[in-house]
């Protein structure tokens, strides 16, 4: 199971730091004395080894309470382990480059996370207990299945929404009632320019709005009220920017 002299000599250093980086050590499953950290582990790093098998995650994983930072990319899961739901102060979750098919509702327990990365799975909808997440200010959901987004979405602060190449026929209107979302990627998706999109356009406060590779023209756009609009933020924070 990897480099175990390794392994310990990073693990000692958790002990001091409250990081612990295990990226591409070969693992197939956390180290043990995992639990000896739990008291201050605050960011882990397993990115790159294969975690898929169902002893791969130890049951002292829901005990880590003050991790904030948990990235796993590229672990072939297959699901999101059990005790990630516990962690109530979890804000960064990455687990993108994976295999997992589905989010459980037990997502919304995650009532301190700020950025969802879940980019390059086979998901096929997100959890209607999303919105949940009070504090979410990133998703980042590109190369997915998706065929829609959850009711609920427009009660959070989200400042960025990452859908890029999915399934989407639709998008939810209630999106132009999210205070903060100023970036909406929804490019290569199957839209087309309905009453839903047309209201995110005209009344949302979104400045960016990436909609190529959908089924609508940039002629059909043009010739909407509602995408003039839309230029009319879009030109004035570039403004502001440059």
């Amino acid at each position: 199971m990897g480099n175990s002299s390794s392994t310990k000599a990073h693990m000692e250093t958790a002990q001091k730091t409250g990081t612990l980086g295990l990226a591409n050590c070969g693992l197939n499953k956390l180290p043990d004395g995992l639990d000896k950290l739990k008291a201050n582990l605050r960011t882990l790093d397993v990115s790159g080894n294969k975690l898929n098998k169902p002893d791969s995650f130890p049951p002292c994983l829901s005990q880590f309470q003050m991790m904030k930072t948990l990235v796993m990319v590229g672990c072939e899961l297959v699901e999101l382990p059990e005790g990630i739901f516990s962690m109530k102060k979890l804000e960064t979750l990455n687990v993108s480059n994976n295999k997992i098919k589905s989010l459980t509702s037990k997502v919304g327990q995650l009532k301190s996370l700020k950025s969802l990365n879940i980019t390059n799975n086979s998901i096929q909808s997100l959890p209607d207990s999303l919105p949940q997440c009070k504090n979410l200010e990133v998703i980042e959901a590109s190369y997915n299945i998706l065929q829609s987004l959850p009711t609920g979405l427009g009660q959070l602060n989200i400042q960025e929404l990452n859908a890029n190449r999915n399934r989407l026929s639709d998008i939810p209107a209630e999106l132009k009632n999210c205070p903060r979302l100023k970036i909406l990627r929804l490019e290569e998706n199957c839209l087309s320019l309905n009453d839903n999109l047309r209201t995110i356009l005209g009344d949302s406060g979104v400045s960016l709005i990436c909609l190529e590779g959908n089924l609508i023209t940039q002629k059909e756009l043009d010739n909407t009220e509602e995408y003039k609009k839309y230029m009319e933020r879009f030109t004035a924070t570039k403004k502001k920017i440059f």
